[in-house]
């Protein structure tokens, strides 16, 4: 005696079932998508080079930061804001060398950009059904 959700000849209820509540399931668990970022390869003195991905909580975090400190727009001081965004980096990514910016600042000897990070592709497009309220 067969299951009717098995029974390839029979309708297929359980396995439809089964199979939306698995893929709304697999939707809410999906990864969160992650933005496009640029990987810089930092110098820092008395390191080995290594490589961080600034993204826009960076360049955020950098507009957030400047202006209550006083500090000059990104497009007046392009090295220093690039050093914060290095650092902003470095640090959330946990880095053991991404202390206190005022060190960050102090000990990177050089950055330069590797290349560019594309957006994680891993998360599917929401389906029209889950995005109608």
């Amino acid at each position: 005696m067969s299951h009717p959700g098995n029974d390839p000849e029979g309708p297929d209820v359980p396995s439809k079932a089964f199979a939306a509540v698995t893929a709304a399931a697999e939707e809410v668990e999906a990864p969160a998508r992650r933005q496009a970022g640029t990987v810089f390869l930092v110098q820092l003195d008395g390191r080995e080079p290594f490589e961080v991905r600034v993204d826009n909580r960076d360049r955020i975090r950098w507009e957030k930061t400047r202006g209550p400190r006083g500090w000059p727009a990104a497009t007046e001081a392009q090295s220093f804001a690039m050093t914060f965004l290095t650092w902003s980096a470095a640090k959330r990514a946990g880095h053991p060398a991404a202390g206190k910016f005022e060190e960050w600042e102090a000990d990177l000897i050089d950055w330069d950009q590797v290349r560019e990070a594309p957006a994680d592709p891993t998360r599917a497009t929401p389906s029209p059904a889950a995005t109608s309220n």
